[in-house]
């Protein structure tokens, strides 16, 4: 295996929802705690996003109502390091995903 990962964003609950994500990238020494540096895409990781998702202002939108109990098209539909890192050091990938009930607001852009 290549390490690369696929991600979907689901809805749980009685509503339909917006949904929308924020993408964070970081090191992570072995311990699992933050380092400092930033890292790059195409320097430090390979990351391919999902053709049905909108972006603006730093957050990814699905743009349709997701049911309960259904998923989101990928998000990211691949990532990958790219080369070794050091001493334990290793990239996390966080999605950080938010809701909002559909017929209370519009997130879509």
């Amino acid at each position: 295996a290549d390490g690369s990962r696929t991600a979907f964003l689901s809805a749980a609950g009685a509503a339909p929802v917006y949904l929308r994500a924020s993408v964070v990238v970081t090191f992570r020494d072995g311990e699992g705690r933050l380092l400092p540096q930033t890292p790059e895409a195409g320097v430090d990781y390979e990351i391919t996003f999902g053709e049905d998702w909108g972006f603006r202002d730093g957050y990814f939108y699905w743009t349709e109502p997701v049911s309960p109990g259904s998923s989101t098209k990928a998000l990211v539909e691949r990532f990958a390091p790219l080369g070794a890192t050091d001493g334990g050091i290793y990239l996390r990938l966080d999605i950080l995903p938010e809701s909002s009930e559909a017929g209370w607001g519009v997130w879509f852009p």
